[in-house]
């Protein structure tokens, strides 16, 4: 069984006719956070995105599309992820960075047999160092991954079927060493 992205392209021309005609874009489309996760102290971010994506998973997986936000520190000092922002099965746009966010975060989605996105993308490195922010990365078996916004390196902090993981899984032979990859290493595996 296998799971491809459902595009209606007349429903598309006519949502962007509608859009151009009223001169208006679009919001954006977001879920609530999990409600389940509590703020953390900033030391405990790790953990923090950990449970924050466990709580997005199911939704990212059941649509097959990323979500995305950031971290951000609140008055209180403490961590908190913003609304996640819905994407497309292989991007996300979270929007402005915040002054308060320390981290960014994103969902890899569903398990797609096409898509290599067991591991960060070069492109999700490179937008980290970009935005000089760490990026927490879930994927769809299950696995958490910190991308590092000086370096663009990737560090795994769970292996497989730590967090929620899609049930069309299959494990690839791409997949065999995932612990620590530098952005060198991303753009050979993905070229």
């Amino acid at each position: 069984m296998s799971r491809s992205p459902k595009i209606n392209a007349s429903g598309i021309a006519v949502a962007l006719t509608l859009l151009a005609s009223c001169n208006q874009i679009a919001p954006p489309v977001v879920i609530e956070p999990p409600a389940n996760v509590v703020p953390a102290p900033p030391e405990n971010l790790d953990a923090y995105a950990k449970a924050f994506l466990n709580g997005i998973q199911p939704v990212s997986i059941a649509e097959s599309r990323e979500y995305c936000g950031f971290f951000v520190r609140t008055r209180d000092g403490k961590v908190q992820g913003t609304p996640p922002r819905a994407g497309t099965p292989d991007s996300c746009i979270a929007g402005f960075v915040p002054q308060n966010a320390i981290a960014s975060y994103h969902t890899h989605g569903g398990y797609l047999p096409n898509y290599f996105n067991e591991i960060p993308s070069v492109d999700d490195a490179l937008s980290a160092i970009d935005v000089a922010l760490d990026d927490y990365v879930s994927t769809p078996g299950g696995r958490l991954w910190r991308v590092d916004g000086n370096t663009g390196n990737a560090e795994m902090l769970c292996g497989r079927s730590c967090l929620v993981d899609d049930p069309l899984y299959r494990t690839s032979p791409r997949n065999q060493r995932l612990d620590s990859l530098t952005l060198n290493e991303l753009r050979a595996l993905q070229s």
